[in-house]
């Protein structure tokens, strides 16, 4: 993807509130468990101290999912990164709000961690890695702050729910699914990952599906500009979208689907 697309896809991050980020949440916050889960460190914080990375963190939604599932006793060290101030500020007032030690938040550029190697033991970036100027270095960044045998978790997005709507309303809106990088589609990954440096059998994945539902035309353009605000800033174009979807759905009710893969896979 390049930096035109990436910029007219991406959400202005920057200038996001506490209430723009929790909007956003409601969609990016629901896989946290999975990926948790899936990358396995609900279950070491049981057993042994762990050091988490959690990069392209934004507000630390990521974060707050674990420490709500993992025990008051577990000792859990976690870092919260992100390329945005404005974001990290949000992810610092809640880790204040909570009383969390142990945990902080900091302005930290993903592809330049500013970590020694093998610092830790779980490396995510949720939903984040896809709008890395420079995806390999992203990846090849989170790995090298991972222990060996430390586990990488991602998420990724290849059907975002509002994306066909967008470019049904403006056919010149970028068809940004094939350009989204190769973590993108899921026969693509074990490559990806064995080649960055994981070990090949400890690749999985796992398909993730958010139906969002949205009680009428006029809730969903309430949600969306504030959750993606940036992209839904141009009036012709959301005038277009708004005709569509009252043509299919009139007043009522509906849902759209946010489709994406979970990944783990630990440092070979």
């Amino acid at each position: 993807m390049d930096e035109v697309d990436r910029n007219r896809i991406s959400p202005q991050f920057a200038e996001f509130k506490r209430e723009e980020a929790e909007v956003m949440e409601t969609i990016t916050g629901k896989p946290c468990l999975q990926i948790l889960k899936l990358a396995g460190v609900l279950e070491a914080v049981k057993t042994k101290p762990v050091k988490v990375i959690e990069n392209a963190g934004g507000a630390g939604i990521l974060t707050v999912v674990l420490k709500e599932n993992v025990p008051a006793s577990a000792d859990v060290e976690v870092v919260v990164g992100d390329v945005e101030e404005a974001m990290v500020l949000i992810a610092q007032d809640r880790i204040r709000s909570h009383g969390w030690d142990k945990v902080e938040a900091k302005v930290i550029d993903g592809m330049n961690i500013p970590y020694p190697d093998e610092s830790f033991d779980f490396s995510f970036i949720h939903f984040g890695i896809q709008l890395y100027p420079d995806q390999p270095k992203g990846l090849s960044e989170s790995l090298r702050v991972l222990r060996r045998g430390g586990t990488l978790g991602l998420t990724t997005w290849h059907s975002p729910g509002f994306i066909p709507l967008l470019r049904r309303a403006d056919p010149s809106f970028p068809d940004i699914t094939a350009r989204m990088g190769p973590l993108t589609f899921p026969a693509d990954v074990p490559a990806v990952l064995v080649d960055a440096g994981c070990a090949e059998s400890s690749v999985r994945l796992e398909p993730i599906a958010v139906d969002v539902r949205f009680d009428n035309v006029d809730a969903f353009f309430a949600m969306m500009t504030k959750g993606v605000k940036g992209l839904f800033s141009n009036e012709e174009r959301n005038a277009k979208m708004r005709e569509l979807l009252e043509a299919e759905h009139g007043s009522g009710p509906f849902s759209l689907v946010w489709e994406g893969t979970a990944i783990a896979a630990e440092k070979a």
